[in-house]
């Protein structure tokens, strides 16, 4: 019996989840697998039925199983080809179909009768299909073991954290912490990026905001700063983790110090979710996300790098790509406009991948369409020019300043008592700004941070203009829970992109001027 259409069945699953380890719980595999197998087995069986004959009836399965695994590595191959030569990019449904055209005669039962040497293909077939299996078997094995070692490191660092003591009385209010990744400081866009932010500033202080005009990030990089506000600490203690695995810092987001200490006092966490997986925190209270929720975030990624995912593109399975990356920025906010009148006291958590790229709508609210394949990646790692990044991050930024403001006067509007709410970037763009060259990473773009408040009562004298995000949550527990929290030295550190714990202090250098 053929083993080679199930080890390609196992491929397809186990090498994507090889490179989603950090972000995929294990548990999110078994379905897809068991899936892909009884796939792989119907298949088999109905051309065993076909042509009684079991080494093609392998052959033809493990050509089927093929077309779905290599169709999306084609696509971005062809695709980025075609647009370094004429500058336009690929037709996805022709390289489609010319795909779906070869494969099919290459496994059709004419094609197996010419080959001579059957035995020898299904030979070559089953050693391509055990290497193609054991290879992402022991990267997934070696990730899960250093996700466990990240997990014990960060057990043991909570578990020295004291506990936050809060003494409140009376009605509590909600917490609305939205992030706008990337989402720079008013004075960095204009002598940066020549573009006047002032309007959206002035407009978030005519309704009771103060925008801490010097504020900037603690650190560079997403998770490592959102794990520093939402747990009240610097997180250099990562450094004893080593490598490039981001579970442990992944982990001190959903398990926050925060959520335990507002759940402790009776608040409900509600999370709004977001295209990054690692911001999906399904163990809240309230979990609430757009789209068709039949599908884990790991299979609708799993559909989009085989045929299914052009044709389910812009269904509401919402297989990750621009479209998809559009609807849930709109989701974000007109889910916390929704929340607002449910019943608190709750903590409300966002974050809105944007103005970060890909950039997917412009000044007016259009959608932009990239000739790029879809990806998040920003800094040096944007698959486009310079001139790119300033045009799109500028127009998309414009339009979730609009976002924003109509969120605001609905969350407002709707509360059932004032509340708290806090708009913050997690770092700054990247337009020059080099994750992998400190010597090329403009430090003063990238630690750049928006970062608003609103109070109740309007009494910001604890907020310094400088103000980071590790201090955000000690001002507000202060203020309105009596937690008597020092504040810390407000520092900024760079790490790497392949190295995010190798942390240097670069405090000193945020205001030195960057080479552009």
């Amino acid at each position: 019996m053929p083993i080679h259409p199930f080890l390609f069945a196992v491929y397809i699953v186990v090498a994507l989840y090889a490179n989603n380890t950090t972000q995929v719980p294990p548990a999110h595999v078994m379905r897809p697998l068991i899936f892909f197998l009884l796939l792989a087995a119907c298949l088999f069986w109905l051309f065993n039925w076909r042509s009684k004959d079991r080494q093609y009836s392998a052959y033809a399965t493990s050509w089927t199983m093929l077309w779905l695994a290599l169709f999306g590595h084609l696509y971005q191959a062809v695709n980025l080809a075609i647009l370094a030569s004429t500058g336009r990019a690929a037709n996805e449904i022709i390289i489609l179909f010319v795909w779906t055209l070869v494969m099919g005669l290459l496994g059709t039962p004419q094609a197996w009768k010419n080959i001579r040497n059957k035995k020898l293909i299904n030979d070559v077939l089953t050693a391509i299909a055990v290497g193609a299996a054991i290879f992402p078997f022991f990267t997934t094995t070696n990730a899960l073991y250093q996700n466990q070692r990240g997990a014990e490191l960060v057990d043991a660092w909570q578990a020295k954290q004291p506990r936050i003591q809060i003494h409140a009385e009376g009605n509590f209010p909600d917490i609305y912490y939205i992030i706008l990744d990337g989402y720079a400081r008013a004075d960095v866009l204009q002598d940066m990026y020549g573009f006047d932010n002032s309007a959206f500033v002035s407009a978030l202080t005519q309704r009771g905001f103060l925008v801490a005009n010097q504020s900037r990030s603690n650190y560079m990089q997403t998770a490592l700063s959102l794990a520093s506000s939402l747990n009240l600490e610097y997180v250099n203690f990562l450094s004893d983790a080593g490598g490039n695995n981001r579970s442990p810092a992944y982990q001190l987001l959903e398990d926050s110090r925060l959520r335990v200490t507002l759940e402790d006092a009776g608040y409900r966490t509600v999370n709004i979710a977001s295209p990054a997986l690692f911001t999906q925190f399904r163990s809240y209270d309230q979990y609430t996300a757009p789209g068709n929720a039949s599908l884990t975030e790991f299979e609708k990624l799993l559909i989009s790098t085989t045929p299914l995912g052009t044709l389910a593109a812009n269904t509401d399975l919402l297989i990750p790509g621009y479209q998809s990356h559009r609807v849930y920025t709109l989701y974000s906010f007109e889910a916390l406009s929704a929340v607002a009148s449910s019943p608190g006291p709750k903590f409300v958590f966002t974050h809105v991948v944007g103005p970060h790229p890909p950039f997917v709508f412009d000044a007016q609210g259009g959608p932009v369409q990239s000739d790029q394949p879809y990806v998040m990646s920003d800094a040096s790692g944007f698959p486009g020019t310079r001139d790119e990044y300033l045009t799109g991050y500028l127009g998309e930024m414009q339009y979730i300043n609009q976002l924003v403001l109509q969120t605001v006067d609905s969350i407002l509007a709707n509360s059932p008592r004032p509340p708290v709410i806090v708009i913050q970037g997690d770092h700054g763009p990247g337009a020059f700004t080099n994750l992998f060259l400190i010597e090329e990473a403009c430090q003063r773009e990238r630690g750049s941070i928006l970062n608003a408040y609103y109070f109740p009562d309007k009494n910001y004298a604890a907020l310094s203009p400088d103000i980071t995000p590790v201090n955000t949550f000690r001002v507000i527990l202060n203020r309105y829970f009596d937690a008597a929290l020092p504040l810390l030295e407000n520092r900024t550190y760079f790490s790497y992109w392949d190295a995010p714990y190798n942390f240097v202090d670069v405090t000193d250098r945020m205001d030195a001027s960057c080479n552009r």
